[in-house]
C-alpha cells in the first residue's frame, strides 16, 4: 500500500501488488521465530542449549573453542572475585559460525586464513516507530480494519526520494514502522528534534497522525538510529571444520527484505550438501567446498540486489516511468507465457531460483533453459 497525496493534497492510499500473479509476502516478528526455533531445538534430545555463553577463543586449528559463562561471572563480579570455572573449554569437528554482523568465527577465519573480506557502511540510517492499533476517535486510513490503524493485509510505504517509511503491521494490531534517511538527515533531526513532527508532516503524509502527534518525538528521541551495512566475504568455510551463515557470511541492507530467508536458505543448501557427502562417504571437507562452491555466488548476489531495490521501494513505485516499465513487464509474464519471463521481483521473492542466477539474467529474465530466451533477454533488458 503506497500512501501520499493527490493533486489537490487530499491523503490517498493505493494498492499496488506485487506481481500480477496475486503474490504476497508473509511477515512474521522477529521474537516470535526465534522462540519457535528454541523451542524446536528443545525438543531435540542430542542437542544442548547454553544461554550467555560468549566464545572468547577460537582456535580453528587446533578445533577448540573457550567460552565464558557470563551467568557466573556475574555472581562472581558481586562477590568481588573471579573464577576459572567461568571459562569452559570444547573440542567441535564442525563449527557454525550464525554469530551476526560482528561474527567471531568469521574473525577467527580471517586471522587463519586467507579470507577476502570488504563491508560498506551505507549511507543510510534506520529509526523505529510504533502505530499502535485503532482506538474509538484515533486517526486511520481507509483500508484499516479489525482494530488496526491501516490495512492488515499489506505492507505499507510512504515514499520519498530521498526517504522513505515503511510499516508492517503486526499481531498485536500495532504497526512497525521504520523510517530509512540519509545521515545528515537524522543528524538535522537530532539537532533540532522539535521539527520531528513537521518532517513527518512534509514527507509522509498521514504518518505523524497515525504514530501519534504526541509521541511521534519521543519515539525518535528513544528509539535507537542504527546503521546499515552491507558484508560480503570469500571464502564462507574453513577446511573441513568451520562454515559461516546468515549475516556472519553476507549481513546485507534491509531493502529486498530477504536477509532471514538467505540465512535459512545457507541452512537448507549446508544440509544438503552435508547428506550428499554423506550418501557418497565424501566426508566433511568435500561438503564445505561444495556449499563454499554454491554459496558464495548466491550471498554477493542477493547482497547487490538489496541495495539496487531500496531506489524502487523509496522513489519508483511512484514513478509512472518505473510503473509503466514493470507493467510491460507483467503483460510479457502472463499474456506470453511460452517466453518463460518473470520479473526479478517475482524470481527472487517466489521463487527457489539461486539469486546469483537472477542478478546475472538482469531486471527481467528466464525461468528456465526455454529456447529462444537469449534473443528475447536481449530485447527486453
Amino acid at each position: 500500500m503506497v500512501h501520499g497525496r493527490d493533486s489537490s493534497q487530499a491523503l490517498v492510499e493505493r494498492e499496488q501488488l506485487y506481481d500480477i500473479h496475486g503474490h504476497c509476502l508473509l511477515a512474521i516478528d522477529r521474537v516470535t521465530l526465534t522462540e519457535l526455533l528454541l523451542n524446536e531445538l528443545e525438543s531435540l534430545p542430542n542437542v544442548k542449549l547454553f544461554f550467555r555463553h560468549k566464545i572468547t577463543t577460537i582456535d580453528l586449528k587446533q578445533q577448540q573453542i573457550q567460552a565464558k559463562d557470563e551467568n557466573l561471572a556475574e555472581r562472581h563480579c558481586q562477590n568481588h572475585h573471579l573464577e576459572q570455572q567461568d571459562i569452559s573449554q570444547h573440542v567441535f569437528d564442525l563449527l557454525l559460525g550464525c554469530d551476526g554482523t560482528h561474527s567471531a568465527v568469521r574473525t577467527s577465519m580471517m586471522r587463519s586464513s586467507r579470507l577476502d573480506y570488504s563491508q560498506t557502511w551505507v549511507d543510510i540510517l534506520w529509526c523505529q516507530f510504533t502505530i499502535p492499533a485503532a482506538t474509538a476517535g484515533s486517526f486511520t486510513t481507509p483500508s484499516a480494519s479489525n482494530g488496526f490503524s491501516v490495512s492488515p493485509d499489506h505492507l505499507h510505504i510512504w515514499p520519498n526520494n530521498e526517504m522513505m517509511l515503511m510499516a508492517i503491521p503486526a499481531a498485536d494490531k500495532s504497526t512497525a514502522g521504520t523510517l530509512f534517511a540519509s545521515l545528515s538527515t537524522f543528524a538535522e533531526l537530532e539537532r533540532n528534534p522539535s521539527q520531528v513532527e513537521h518532517f513527518f508532516m512534509r514527507n509522509f503524509p498521514g504518518a505523524a497522525e497515525l504514530i501519534g502527534l504526541e509521541s511521534i518525538r519521543k519515539q525518535f528521541e528513544m528509539n535507537a538510529h542504527e546503521p546499515l551495512i552491507s558484508i560480503k566475504c570469500s571464502p564462507h568455510v574453513y577446511g573441513s571444520c568451520a562454515v559461516i551463515l546468515g549475516d556472519a557470511a553476507h549481513a546485507m541492507v534491509r531493502f529486498y527484505g530477504q536477509g532471514v530467508n538467505a540465512g535459512l536458505e545457507d541452512v537448507q543448501v549446508l544440509f544438503r550438501c552435508l547428506n550428499e557427502s554423506e550418501a557418497l562417504d565424501l566426508g566433511l571437507g568435500h561438503a564445505l567446498e561444495c556449499y563454499n562452491a554454491e554459496r558464495v555466488a548466491d550471498a554477493h548476489a542477493i547482497n547487490d540486489l538489496a541495495i539496487s531495490n531500496y531506489w524502487e521501494i523509496r522513489a519508483g513505485v511512484r514513478s509512472r516511468y518505473h510503473l509503466l516499465h514493470k507493467a510491460f513487464e507483467e503483460v510479457i509474464s502472463r499474456y506470453a507465457p511460452f517466453t518463460g519471463f518473470v520479473t526479478q521481483y517475482s524470481r527472487v521473492s517466489f521463487s527457489n531460483q539461486r539469486y546469483s542466477k537472477i542478478s546475472y539474467h538482469g531486471h527481467i529474465g528466464p525461468t528456465g533453459d526455454t529456447p529462444g530466451l537469449a534473443r528475447l533477454e536481449d530485447t527486453f533488458v
